[in-house]
């Protein structure tokens, strides 16, 4: 059931202020049971940690983040406080793999030296890579 208030306030925390009309007919569509609601407040937050030190204009418009929220929901901690800028360094063979923290070190041993996706858009992606 659509709440105009709820949706306003959990707007209002969305970092981008685009795509809001797309964006609130998908959450019409999207969002049905008070479990829906939680999960999509927890999504944003999540989504808010992901991108705090991305600039605005690499973020999702809310329309886009409506299409793929349920991926945020449930975000491993490790991807919000990795040293990516050092794992890129790695990766790029600009620095000694033994100098990464060891949370480093063990993600890129699990993921072959790529970025979550959940957390990335593909251009983010890119950019860090320095592709």
């Amino acid at each position: 059931m659509f709440n105009k208030e709820e949706f306003e306030r959990i707007y209002s925390l969305y970092p981008r202020k685009m795509g809001k009309k797309r964006g609130k007919e998908r959450f019409k569509r999207q969002i049905k049971t008070p479990d829906d609601y939680k999960n999509f407040e927890k999504a944003v937050h999540n989504y808010i940690i992901c991108t705090k030190n991305t600039e605005k204009q690499y973020m999702k418009h809310f329309s886009t983040f409506m299409l793929d929220w349920e991926d945020f929901i449930e975000v491993e901690e490790i991807d919000v406080v990795l040293d990516k800028a050092a794992i890129r360094e790695v990766i790029c063979g600009n620095k000694d793999y033994s100098e990464l923290e060891e949370r480093e070190q063990q993600w890129i041993q699990d993921h072959n030296g790529r970025i979550y996706l959940g957390s990335l858009s593909e251009y983010e992606l890119k950019r860090i890579l320095g592709e």
